[in-house]
């Protein structure tokens, strides 16, 4: 497991700095990363709905637009299921996280 997500490595362009400019610090982001995208019980998919529910959360329209993105384009994942991972969104994070992931998937 982890092998789709490892591959899709960072979503941040800034990531390139660090690579460039702190070889050491990014191997260690490289290393988290790879752990963190290898769970133990949880599927591939689940694990991208997770990390969806939790950047809509943050209310970053970019952040929320990219992951949505990629949960499409590289897990397959629909609209409706997104969907159901943002409701858990508007009972915990509140209506503005929610109707900003809401606008931002319906335009996809």
């Amino acid at each position: 497991m982890g092998d789709t997500m490892a591959k899709s490595k960072f979503m941040s362009s800034y990531m390139d700095v660090l690579k460039n400019d702190y070889p050491e610090l990014y191997k260690m982001l490289v290393q988290m990363n790879d752990e963190v995208y290898n769970p133990e019980v949880l599927d591939e998919k689940t694990l991208k709905l997770v990390a969806v529910a939790l950047v809509a959360g943050t209310n970053d329209g970019t952040s929320i637009k990219m992951q949505m993105q990629n949960a499409i384009n590289e897990y397959g994942i629909t609209k409706d299921e997104i969907m159901d991972v943002l409701r858990m969104v508007l009972l915990i994070n509140g209506k503005p996280a929610f109707t900003k992931s809401v606008g931002i998937l319906s335009s996809l």
